[in-house]
């Protein structure tokens, strides 16, 4: 009797384990490769419109304002930025704002620096946690504390606990970009 050519049953099952196997092992790297480019490819969107605003800023010799965590469309004067993938955040908000304060390339094309008045949580009279203005006594009065926003933005990866910062140089140019981590 001839033998006839294929492969058993059993040689098949082992195939296929070994498959599974190799899938199982891979699939979670595979998903912190998708994650990495994503927030990769989101800090290229972000240094693209800034040095779009930075461009248009000299072009029409006049300050653009860059939105952040915004997706309304951009004007001549006005470019807006929000992180398409689900689960990149922009970490560096000042306390006491939900939202990071824009950012200004003057018409020399500088990045210009940002001012705010520095917050603090206070508990009001019916237990509400609340913000209020950070303020010291100055002469005997009451004078708000004023903080500097950084000329770097931090996008944060929640799932891989990742960030990459952004920074800038006094003149408006994009710097360098840190690799960090996250909470």
């Amino acid at each position: 009797m001839r033998k006839s050519q294929g492969f058993t049953l059993i040689e098949l099952m082992v195939t296929i384990a070994v498959l599974a196997i190799v899938a199982m092992i891979a699939a979670p790297s595979f998903t912190d490769m998708l994650q990495k480019r994503k927030l990769e490819s989101e800090v290229k969107d972000l240094i693209h419109i800034l040095s779009q605003a930075r461009s248009q800023a000299v072009l029409l010799k006049t300050n653009i304002v860059v939105g952040l965590n915004s997706s309304s469309s951009n004007t001549a004067t006005n470019y807006f930025w929000k992180p398409q993938s689900e689960g990149i955040l922009i970490k560096n908000i000042p306390d006491g704002h939900i939202a990071p304060p824009d950012i200004v390339f003057n018409a020399q094309g500088m990045y210009m620096p940002r001012h705010f008045v520095k917050m603090k949580r206070e508990t009001n009279s019916e237990g509400d946690e609340i913000w209020v203005a950070d303020q010291i006594n100055i002469d005997g009065s009451m004078v708000d504390q004023l903080e500097s926003y950084s000329r770097n933005i931090i996008l944060c990866s929640k799932k891989l606990k990742v960030s990459k910062t952004i920074n800038y140089s006094v003149i408006g140019t994009f710097d360098s970009i840190e690799e960090g981590v996250c909470s």
